[in-house]
């Protein structure tokens, strides 16, 4: 017999998992996180117990797929499930956010309903709602990623939520994506504009945590991104120096710009035409036009030639 009666698909348990452990650790802000060793979203993994004050993702737990065929948790190592005096009905708490359950189930048209419908008395509060936080600095977001509702974080990003955001220990958005495996969110967030290059307070980017918790999609899917967003950075370094006249003057001819500018189209129009290139590709390139810009570089690092007024200068100062 299911430990969720009335819940029947594995997103429907993932969110109602969630959403109880959200709820009671809000209504624990006083005392601390719910127990740890007894989580809805994990179970102790050994040799991991210094992360015992991180966020319940990354606390000496190992994230499990989303209640996937072959998974169980023993029931007394559920925060929130029944207990043999329960009923199996989900009990009411003080705290609640009517954004949860749309959220956290995909429902998409729910969640824009709240924000839109200004007879939804939930429309108010709608922006409060989406960024109120729970005791360690995640708001709804980190919940939906974990739940790997990428349509819902794809909707939520148009109200204008930090895709940046970090928590106090420095955990964002896609260290709890790739925790949890959820690839196509990581896309999502990625396409959005998330900092693959954030780090935790123990220096660990993203896709750290993926290898850390085995996810290889992930892992393999973040070190594309992060070879793209180095070519992409590259090119408009280069773009932004060869603009730049303080830079440039009296370093560069015309035929350096033109060349250097060149090679910055040839690179760009090779991200915007090339079909499923591999990370390979993008160390490629960018390697590539490093070496056309070696020469460049060597030239604007050294130092500026005086102009005809600075010398004239020169001579006049030593004249006197």
């Amino acid at each position: 017999m299911s430990a969720f009666p009335g819940i029947q698909t594995g997103t429907e348990r993932l969110a109602h998992s969630v959403q109880l452990l959200w709820q009671q650790q809000k209504l624990s802000a006083s005392v601390g996180p719910v127990r740890a060793g007894n989580s809805f979203l994990g179970t102790r993994r050994g040799g991991h117990t210094s992360y015992a004050q991180d966020s319940i993702l990354f606390t000496g737990f190992r994230p499990l797929p989303p209640f996937s065929a072959g998974v169980a948790l023993d029931p007394m190592e559920q925060v929130g499930a029944p207990q043999p005096d329960d009923t199996g009905e989900a009990k009411e708490t003080e705290y609640s956010n009517p954004l949860l359950r749309p959220a956290l189930t995909g429902d998409v048209e729910g969640v824009q309903q709240i924000f839109a419908d200004p007879e939804d008395p939930d429309g108010e509060k709608a922006m409060k709602l989406l960024l109120d936080k729970d005791i360690i600095g995640r708001d709804l977001l980190y919940a939906t990623c974990m739940a790997g509702q990428s349509a819902v974080v794809r909707a939520l990003a148009k109200y204008g939520v930090d895709m940046q955001d970090k928590t106090a220990r420095g955990y964002t958005l896609l260290h709890c994506a790739a925790a949890w495996g959820q690839l196509e969110t990581l896309k999502t967030l990625v396409e959005l504009e998330a900092d693959i290059l954030a780090t935790t307070f123990r220096g660990e980017k993203a896709r750290d945590i993926a290898h850390r918790y085995a996810q290889t999609d992930c892992a393999d899917f973040l070190d594309w991104a992060e070879a793209k967003q180095a070519l992409r950075t590259l090119i408009a370094h280069v773009q932004a120096t060869i603009a730049d006249p303080e830079k440039v003057q009296g370093r560069l001819n015309k035929e350096d710009k033109s060349m250097s500018l060149s090679a910055c189209r040839v690179k760009s129009d090779w991200l915007e035409n090339t079909k499923e290139p591999t990370r390979q590709d993008f160390v490629d390139q960018k390697q590539h036009l490093e070496e056309i810009m070696l020469p460049i570089f060597t030239k604007l690092a050294m130092p500026r030639p005086p102009t005809v007024k600075s010398a004239k200068s020169a001579q006049n100062c030593n004249k006197s």
